[in-house]
């Protein structure tokens, strides 16, 4: 299949960005606009540098976007997750074929997809493979499918020798009940998982025309709309 030429990997959030507006792919990442930091992200981005310093053991001051209450809540299950040799903050490289590159360390030019785990417990005896993902905000029901990708990694990882992996989606702010758990089969259905995700990746692939999917909150938040002086013809 003929390629854009353009494209050369993906990860779940830029996916997740072309298939809800091709446009503001092209602005953010292939002609790599200027976009302002917006207050959820600061906040995002410190809380997770917060939660891994605990996971780590090392010493972290909350930034100003952190909330008040901070991470408190979650120390008994980071305490829980220490003790199993944890990775942490890593980016994973995988080729076209879901064969492992490397994971951590610097980009590997063979890279077709990219996924960064927060947290991962490797596969031991009478455990599972589990990932832990940190997310600030509410819940939204795509991030099931973000888990599904990242267990699909992880028996990349694993190379095979999985048939579940567990995955914990830890929702930060959510002080009573902070934790949504998934189990994936990527044994008997791996292949077909695979194949579906091949699917979404190619789309982006072979776009050519990157046109807008304008709607009213879309176009509101993003920062390329021409309500806010942006390249874009919508919005």
């Amino acid at each position: 299949m003929k390629t854009n030429g353009i494209v050369r990997n993906w990860s779940y959030s830029a996916l997740s960005q072309y298939e809800k507006c091709p446009a503001q792919y092209k602005y953010a990442r292939i002609e790599k606009r200027p976009q302002p930091e917006s207050p959820h992200l600061a906040r995002g981005n410190e809380t997770h540098a917060l939660l891994e310093a605990k996971v780590r053991q090392v010493p972290a001051i909350p930034g100003p976007a952190v909330r008040a209450e901070g991470v408190g809540h979650l120390d008994g299950y980071v305490a829980e997750l220490i003790t199993q040799k944890p990775r942490v903050e890593e980016m994973w490289y995988l080729d076209s074929e879901w064969r492992l590159l490397q994971a951590g360390g610097k980009y590997h030019p063979a890279t077709w997809l990219i996924v960064k785990m927060d947290v991962y417990l490797p596969r031991a005896r009478g455990r599972n493979p589990r990932i832990v993902d940190w997310k600030t905000g509410k819940r939204y029901d795509d991030h099931e499918q973000q888990a599904q990708l990242y267990a699909l990694a992880a028996d990349a990882y694993e190379n095979g020798a999985s048939d579940v992996v567990d995955v914990d989606m830890v929702y930060v702010d959510d002080g009573e009940d902070p934790i949504s758990k998934w189990e994936f089969d990527v044994g008997e259905q791996g292949e077909e998982l695979r194949g579906s995700w091949n699917e979404r990746a190619m789309t982006l692939f072979t776009e050519t025309k990157w046109e807008p999917t304008p709607s009213y909150m879309g176009c509101n938040w993003c920062p390329f709309s021409r309500r806010k002086g942006g390249p874009c013809r919508a919005g």
